[in-house]
């Protein structure tokens, strides 16, 4: 069941992020639409979803405890913990406090912040790819 609910939680981050991206593209005009606070109110159940999925979700066996390491490879190996909660937390609040009518340069922060993520993610599941290729041969 968990399994499930933290794919489900994956499967949201990316249409939830394109939505969030139009809207900060188009927030002059995006007040002419009908029914564009449902889409909100839909965007911060989604967020606090996503905020839920991060904190219910365990820490991969990468993960260690500081004790006794070096504080540069605690936060290499537990990166992406990191900015999965930076993301989570980030675009709650972005929701939440409509941070998108404040000041354009909260959008351009969260798309920085949904790059990192992406980008993150990305490289790990290439970094398994390149490391199961090589370890056949």
């Amino acid at each position: 069941m968990k399994d499930a609910f933290f794919k489900f939680v994956g499967k949201l981050i990316m249409p939830m992020c394109f939505i969030m991206i139009c809207m900060s593209l188009f927030r002059d005009y995006l007040y002419m639409l009908p029914y564009i606070f449902v889409v909100r109110i839909i965007l911060l159940i989604c967020a606090i979803t996503m905020v839920i999925g991060a904190i219910m979700k365990p820490y991969t066996p990468k993960s260690f405890s500081h004790r006794g390491k070096n504080l540069k490879e605690y936060f290499y190996f537990n990166s992406y913990n990191i900015i999965e909660n930076i993301f989570s937390w980030y675009i709650c609040i972005y929701i939440l406090l409509r941070l998108d009518r404040v000041s354009i340069v909260f959008s351009y922060i969260m798309i920085l912040i949904f790059g990192i993520y992406y980008g993150h993610r990305i490289a790990n599941i290439a970094d398994i790819y390149y490391k199961n290729k090589y370890k056949q041969d």
